[in-house]
């Protein structure tokens, strides 16, 4: 079995207490497995250096799995 750690992605700006997200209008809520990921409309990166860092943040969270499955034994 897979075990993934939850990954919270969370706008620099804004702080979360554990076990609880910043509020947000979910226009969009899916499940995979047992993982529930939503998706909210209160925060769009506009300018090229917003989206250039929430790229960054993307390829380093996925690198995060990466290493936590080759860890497992999961070949990748």
């Amino acid at each position: 079995m897979i075990v993934l750690p939850q990954l919270t992605v969370i706008p620099r700006f804004e702080t979360a207490t554990k076990n609880k997200l910043p509020e947000g209008n979910v226009v969009k809520t899916i499940w995979i497995g047992e993982s529930k990921i939503e998706f909210c409309d209160d925060y769009v990166a506009r300018t090229p250096e917003a989206i250039a860092q929430v790229q960054r943040e993307f390829h380093a969270h996925g690198w995060d799995i990466v290493k936590i499955l080759r860890e497992q034994g999961v070949d990748i």
